[in-house]
């Protein structure tokens, strides 16, 4: 159950991180914030699964 919940984290977060690239490409201005944003996220993905431990 808990495993099935963040196979659908990480998906959901794959796919944001797929458009984000996807505009970055087009938007090279955004690569600054793309890597904030990638950066953030898994700061929070460590700090939850610590949390679980």
């Amino acid at each position: 159950m808990l495993l099935s919940t963040i196979d659908a984290i990480l998906l959901m977060t794959l796919r944001d991180n797929e458009q984000f690239y996807e505009q970055s490409v087009r938007q090279p201005e955004q690569w600054e914030m793309f890597n904030n944003y990638e950066s953030a996220y898994l700061q929070q993905l460590v700090s939850f699964l610590i949390g679980l431990l």
